[in-house]
C-alpha cells in the first residue's frame, strides 16, 4: 500500500546498545522507561540462556535466565546486558511491567512473560498486552508469523534474523552482535503494531 502510494517503505532502524559500561547501561534503561511511560507503550524482548545446556535449553521459560534486555519506545530501541542492571533499575523495569497505563508489546508474549514470571524473577505484569505474533495470526492466518517475515510484510528492512542466525552465529561469538540483534528485534516488533491493527 505504501509503495503504491509513493510513501517511503524503508524502516530506519534507531537502536543503541551497551554491553561494557554498567553506568551507561543503567542510564539508557532508566531514560527509555521514562519515555515509554510518557507514551504509555513499551516494547520488551529478552535474549535468554540456561545455566546447564547439557540438561536444558533456553526455550524452557520456567528456568531460562535473562542475558539481554531489549526495550523500545515508538521511536527507538535499546539492548543492554541484564547483569549490568542495578536493583534500582530493575525496580524501574518492575514498575513499568506492573503499570496498568502502559501497554506492553511483545512478539510471542507467552515466552517472554513466562520468563519474566519464572521463579528467578517473579515480575508482576499488568495492563494491556500486545502480541504481534498473535495479532499477525489473526490478521493473516495463512502466512508465516516469524518476526522477520511480519516486519518485512509492512516495511523494507534488512534480513537481520538471517544475518544473525537467530542470534547464535556459528562463526562468531560476539556479545555486541547479539545486543544489536536484540534491539533490532524489539524495534521491528513495535513498528508492526500499527499496521497489523489496520487489518
Amino acid at each position: 500500500k505504501n509503495l503504491a502510494q509513493g510513501n517511503p517503505i524503508k524502516l530506519e532502524i534507531n537502536i543503541d546498545t551497551e554491553i561494557a559500561d554498567p553506568v551507561r547501561a543503567n542510564k539508557m534503561v532508566q531514560d527509555l522507561i521514562v519515555e515509554c511511560v510518557n507514551a504509555a507503550l513499551c516494547g520488551i524482548d529478552l535474549e535468554t540462556y540456561v545455566e546447564d545446556e547439557e540438561r536444558n535449553n533456553a526455550l524452557q521459560m520456567h528456568i531460562a535466565r535473562i542475558r539481554y534486555l531489549g526495550l523500545s519506545s515508538k521511536n527507538r530501541a535499546i539492548s543492554v546486558l541484564w547483569e549490568h542492571l542495578t536493583p534500582q533499575t530493575i525496580n524501574s523495569f518492575r514498575a513499568i511491567l506492573a503499570n496498568k497505563r502502559v501497554t506492553k508489546v511483545f512478539h510471542n508474549l507467552t515466552y517472554d512473560t513466562g520468563v519474566l514470571q519464572n521463579p528467578f524473577y517473579r515480575f508482576r505484569i499488568d495492563g494491556d498486552l500486545e502480541d504481534t505474533l498473535l495479532g499477525h495470526h489473526a490478521a493473516f492466518p495463512g502466512l508465516r508469523h516469524a518476526l522477520q517475515g511480519v516486519a518485512c510484510q509492512f516495511r523494507g528492512i534488512p534480513p537481520w534474523k538471517s544475518e544473525f542466525r537467530d542470534g547464535k552465529r556459528e562463526d562468531v561469538d560476539d556479545p555486541a552482535e547479539e545486543a544489536v540483534y536484540n534491539a533490532t528485534d524489539i524495534f521491528a516488533t513495535v513498528k508492526t503494531v500499527a499496521p497489523i491493527h489496520v487489518w
